[in-house]
């Protein structure tokens, strides 16, 4: 049994303040990767031109590994985008719902449809 009514709009907004600093960190993380992905490809272009076919191997697996976690924090991140879309036509939503309820009984049957 719950004493206080919860309010929706601050719910939402606080699942908006949420998805928006999780997008902050993916984004951040995201141009940390792709800058690992430029740095292992110059580290791989150099072992290639320098015949060090050890370094060359550590250099292309490391490139890969750097593809792959960008790839998937790309997609994690366009997944926390749609959210957050999402969340923001809910809260206009509900401001809307807000206003509407604000209204007079008769000021709403004078209103067309």
């Amino acid at each position: 049994m719950a004493i206080f009514k919860s309010n929706p709009e601050k719910a939402v907004q606080r699942d908006i303040d949420a998805a928006t600093a999780n997008c902050e960190r993916l984004s951040a993380k995201l141009a940390e990767f792709e800058q690992a992905v430029a740095r292992h490809s110059d580290a791989a272009k150099q072992a290639a031109l320098t015949g060090d076919d050890a370094e060359l191997d550590r250099a292309e697996a490391a490139q890969r590994a750097a593809q792959d976690r960008s790839a998937t924090l790309r997609t994690a991140l366009t997944a926390v985008e749609q959210q957050l879309e999402a969340l923001e036509r809910k809260k206009a939503g509900l401001a809307k719902e807000a206003v509407k309820g604000s209204q007079s009984p008769l000021r709403r049957r004078l209103q067309p449809s």
